[in-house]
């Protein structure tokens, strides 16, 4: 089940959803619900942190889809948004490399699943060398 964004002010609420439903489906090693984080707001990365946290002292997989974002338009004004393009590749860029770094170290941290949801070439390499220096086969699931 993919949780999918909305605009930033509904954002809260559908995080808090996001997060019961992993608890409780995401346990035993099932992978049933994926929270996604816009990474072009501001505040993603530190939901990205909470998320994690959450899931390690809940004892359930933190599932993400990682995305830029779709609302750019409509949510300008609000100074929610990265200020260039290249703040929200550089934070998109920084999630993929933490939770790929967090799936890789296993009994270290929580357990994680990832989505990399993008269209972006930059990205996806980033995604690949990070897997490939962590140790992750590209077929892992």
């Amino acid at each position: 089940l993919l949780l999918d964004a909305e605009q930033s002010n509904r954002q809260p609420a559908v995080h808090l959803l996001a997060r019961e439903l992993q608890r409780q489906f995401n346990v035993n090693g099932a992978v049933v619900v994926y929270d996604t984080l816009q990474m072009y707001l501001k505040a993603a990365p530190g939901r990205l942190e909470q998320a994690l946290t959450c899931a390690k002292v809940g004892g359930y997989t933190c599932a993400i889809k990682l995305v830029r974002g779709a609302y750019l338009e409509q949510e300008q004004h609000l100074g929610v948004l990265h200020d260039s393009k290249e703040d929200t590749d550089a934070a998109y860029n920084a999630a993929v490399r933490r939770l790929l770094s967090s799936l890789a170290a296993g009994h270290d941290g929580p357990s994680v699943a990832l989505m990399v949801a993008t269209h972006n070439r930059g990205s996806l390499q980033c995604a690949v060398a990070e897997m490939e220096h962590a140790g992750i086969a590209r077929d892992d699931r």
